[in-house]
């Protein structure tokens, strides 16, 4: 029986192949590769090739120059990357190909899930079959139909010469002109590394203009017109159209010109004419299942996330739940075969939601929508929730991740629902004269909701207005009237009105622009020749995109639900080249991948004309030109007192944001040829993390963590050695079993006793119950004890768990006082004065917070201070009660050490074996 590797895009997709292919938990082999019946089962975790840098074909390349300007690779080189991890994946990968028969790219269904899959299969020089098995939803049924229909993979070489055409354009693009732009900012006295990216770019050319434009728009008045008619069967309100050639108007075509306003209103007619009137009984069809970027642009109107948020819910809701089938579609269509599971699906809802249950039984899986249609379906189809029946699991989703699951569960529903149905009314009236004034009222009435009463319950109705200040006209209930008919015009009157700047942009307006670019691109020969749907960025990419520009280059920056420019972003926007900062050279490279994904460009064709725009922007000229424009926008920045460890230049200090939110400062060099990171200790730059120096200071912390780790106890269960660390968040620490010499980890775990491994809580990955580790409880004297500190002093204590005592330790590990036995707090014993109070022969000597002597008495409550004779002085606490004028100084600290509120001065705090993260408190008084 031949063997069939599958290579699977990551991890978790590689698991889902395994558990429904082995029905069942499935194994892995000794290489950690999953092997069920003939398939073996591996994963990438995205990209683990890397294309070659400059350097890396040439050593002269280290050093940024002009001269060296254009680099084009010949032939292009991929390598394989520094990350551990990933190396383990492409050594899994080639042992897996060992004595395989096939291999089967299980990518995801996109261009670059295809080409990832297929570069690593080229790198390892595989000359056997190739199979390609399209997966959208990651249930078991679901896959294990996709293995029943494999596709040879050469099918789909258009989308890996799609990919691997952008790769490589984006790769000339970004490393010919960012060591462009940067050496000649530093010619110009601006210390930046100027970063170039085709997609990036455009965007924050997009934004940036945007802002540009509400800067400096000027607003003017307008007016609009409008006739109140009154007819036998009702009154409505008509709008002024002006004729062909009506002066005074502006350019979009509203009046401007108070005069004519005038004219109009003095035209009070008495009696008009309804020259026309249609009715007209309309459909409205259900809107398609949505592409990734509908469901970002409905979830940020509706629920205001942005658009990276959506598309991690989606991936969430996709991968580890499996309650949507694969989100990063461009498109809502769905192909016809999938209608067969139209009931299953609708099934799942039904019981998965509650808000849809009736809807879901009221749907009719009979009914095929538009959404079904082969022609319009290629790799991927719409998002749309799987068959799996889970109420367990929709219970357990956050309120935005049901949000989501909601939204894209009622698009499916009203693929099963009726049209819409509405009466649309158009009434054109005239006036008396001859002046050929015409006025027109629209009025629509619903006749029948449909599918709406699912997508819109309980939701406002959205559009996606990015014309700011537009104006409709009226949608208003009209009355029954025929041409012909003569009514009444009450009055003609201009409102005046403001125009309004364009909005800034939102999530859902940017994904609008970035995916229709033709409707910002100047020059008609390009608009000519994009599509409609020609868009900057992919599904996949786009959210990364804009949080990219916001969050590591601060270029762009989140204003409550908006996207606006930072001065650092609009800087850059000024000094890029419009050819760059504009969408038309984005527009023309997403039509020509087109063109290279059908065949009729070839991929040389392609990159040639990009080394062509390379070489304009390298030619004397037009370096001229960038020159005098930076030097007019260079800014001053004050650099630090260091220097840095590899040119010897100033460096300049930064911050950032982690993806835990945490604000990190470290120093940057802003030599373009150097560009070093460093991070800081105490203020001061340290090991270098970004840059030249990086692989020789990695090295050195490397070097130190080996002489650290052969000096380390060891494991023992492996005899590895074992790493101390600190809890996230805590002051406990534990120790973890690291991987040395080749050798894996065993991955358990050890409490942490006095800065040595103590007890095991995790071995070889499972759970164990902590074992006693004391001595036999001084109480009991059956069971042996747990050692542990108190919280506050950390004095070594002795816990019997069967008992419920705690014991103080002493020096040498034995039990000592035990100050709570089974379950009860030990009372102090009664070594003090008398009671001046009752009498009491004996009390307790107590300490205050401050360390002041006390005494107190059990049989009536009362408490006082000792003298220096320890003699009871008169008591601040008298039979439970505090004396509203205490003539006792120190009451405070007194009543803040008294019997019962002094828990938290002595917290017991031991280890739970079963969660290092948290540990068991236990109050109790000493």
């Amino acid at each position: 029986m031949s063997i069939r590797l599958v290579i699977a895009e990551k991890p978790n997709v590689a698991r889902a192949i395994a558990e429904a292919l082995s029905s069942g938990r499935p194994t892995r082999n000794a290489d950690g590769i999953f092997e069920v019946d003939e398939n073996r089962i591996v994963a990438c975790a995205g990209h683990i090739l890397e294309q070659y840098d400059p350097q890396d074909y040439d050593e002269r390349y280290k050093r940024w120059s002009i001269d060296d300007l254009p680099i084009h690779p010949d032939p292009w080189k991929l390598k394989s990357p520094n990350d551990a991890g990933k190396k383990k994946m492409l050594a899994q990968i080639k042992k897996g190909m060992q004595g395989a028969g096939e291999v089967c790219n299980a990518g995801d269904l996109d261009a670059e899930g295809n080409m990832l899959v297929d570069e690593v299969i080229e790198y390892l020089g595989w000359q056997g079959p190739v199979s390609r098995v399209l997966i959208a939803d990651l249930n078991p049924s679901p896959i294990r139909k996709a293995f029943q229909n494999l596709k040879p993979n050469a099918n789909f070489a258009h989308l890996t010469r799609r990919a691997t055409t952008r790769s490589r354009a984006d790769w000339l693009l970004g490393m010919n002109c960012s060591r462009l732009y940067s050496k000649l900012s530093d010619q110009a006295g601006v210390k930046a590394t100027l970063s170039v990216g085709r997609v990036q770019s455009a965007v924050l050319g997009l934004v940036a203009q945007r802002d540009l434009d509400i800067q400096h728009f000027t607003p003017h008045n307008y007016y609009d017109v409008e006739l109140a008619v009154r007819h036998g069967n009702g009154a409505f309100i008509a709008k002024w159209h002006p004729r062909d050639g009506q002066p005074g108007l502006d350019e979009a075509g509203r009046l401007v010109d108070p005069d004519v306003l005038a004219q109009l209103e003095s035209q009070v007619p008495g009696a008009v004419s309804i020259l026309a009137s249609q009715t007209e009984r309309k459909k409205q069809r259900a809107p398609l299942p949505y592409s990734l970027s509908d469901l970002q642009k409905a979830a940020n109107q509706q629920l205001g996330l942005d658009m990276q948020a959506v598309l991690d819910i989606a991936q969430k809701l996709y991968e580890k739940d499996r309650l949507l089938t694969y989100p990063r579609t461009d498109t809502g269509y769905l192909p016809n075969d999938q209608h067969g599971a139209a009931s299953a699906t609708l099934e799942a809802v039904g019981a998965n939601l509650d808000t849809l249950t009736e809807a879901a039984q009221k749907a009719d899986p009979g009914i095929m929508s538009r959404a079904f249609n082969d022609k319009k379906v290629t790799a991927h189809h719409g998002i749309i929730p799987t068959e799996k029946v889970s109420v367990a699991d929709v219970a357990n989703l956050t309120a935005q991740e049901r949000s989501i699951y909601e939204m894209v569960c009622r698009r499916y529903v009203a693929q099963f629902m009726p049209d819409a149905l509405y009466d649309a009314t158009q009434i054109e009236v005239g006036l008396p004269d001859a002046s050929g004034e015409r006025f027109v009222a629209r009025g629509k009435v619903w006749i029948e909701q449909g599918w709406r009463e699912v997508v819109y319950a309980g939701v406002t109705e959205t559009k996606d207005d990015d014309d700011a200040g537009a104006e409709g006209d009226k949608d208003q209930s009209l009355p029954a009237t025929q041409t012909g008919d003569v009514a009444e015009g009450t009055s003609i009157l201009g409102e005046k009105k403001v125009t309004k700047p364009p909005k800034p942009y939102t999530d859902s307006t940017l994904i609008t622009a970035m995916t229709n670019i033709h409707r910002f691109v100047k020059n008609p020969e390009t608009k000519k020749n994009l599509r409609e749907n020609d868009g900057i960025g992919t599904e996949a990419t786009r959210a990364g995109i804009v949080k990219k520009l916001v969050e590591q280059h601060k270029h762009l920056k989140r204003e409550k639900k908006t996207i606006r420019v930072t001065p650092s972003g609009l800087f850059h926007y000024r000094l890029m080249p419009p050819e760059l900062s504009t969408p038309d050279m984005a527009g023309i490279f997403e039509a020509a991948l087109r063109n290279v994904e059908d065949g009729s460009l070839s991929m040389d064709a392609f990159l040639a004309q990009m080394d062509a725009f390379i070489r304009s922007q390298l030619a004397p000229d037009a370096q001229t030109r960038w020159l005098k424009q930076a030097r007019e926008l260079a800014p001053k920045e004050k650099a630090s007192e260091y220097s840095c460890r590899h040119c010897g230049n100033a460096l300049y200090q930064r911050t950032a944001t982690t993806k835990q939110k945490k604000q990190l400062t470290f120093y940057v060099c802003l030599e373009p040829e150097c560009g070093c990171h460093f991070r800081t200790e105490n203020g001061q730059p340290t090991t270098c993390f970004k840059g030249p120096l990086k692989s020789h200071d990695d090295a050195e912390l490397q070097r130190q963590r080996e002489n650290a780790l052969a000096n380390a106890p060891q494991c023992p269960e492996c005899h590895n050695p074992l790493q101390r660390f600190k809890q996230k968040g805590k002051d406990n620490y534990f120790w973890r079993c690291q991987d040395y010499q080749g050798q894996a980890s065993c991955d358990s775990l050890f409490g942490d006793q006095d800065g040595a491994p103590g007890s095991a809580f995790v071995i070889r990955g499972e759970k164990v119950e902590r074992q006693p580790d004391g001595p036999l409880c001084p109480v009991c004297h059956e069971h042996h004890t747990f050692k542990g500190k108190t919280k506050k002093d950390q004095h070594p204590i002795l816990v019997c768990r069967q008992c419920d005592s705690i014991c103080y330790a002493d020096t040498d590990g034995s039990p000592g006082r035990v100050f709570r036995e089974r379950g009860e707090w030990a009372k102090s014993p009664l070594t003090g004065p008398a009671c001046p109070v009752c009498g009491a022969e004996k009390t307790a000597s107590l300490l205050s917070k401050k360390k002041k002597p006390l005494w107190a008495c059990d049989a009536c409550d009362s408490m006082g201070m000792r003298d220096d004779q320890d003699q009871a002085k008169p008591a601040f606490k008298v039979r439970g009660e505090m004396p509203s004028n205490p003539s006792v100084s120190g009451k405070t600290d007194a009543s803040k050490g008294q019997k019962g509120t002094s828990a938290d001065a002595n917290r017991v705090r031991l280890d739970d074996p079963d969660d290092p993260e948290e540990p068991i408190t236990r109050g109790f008084y000493s």
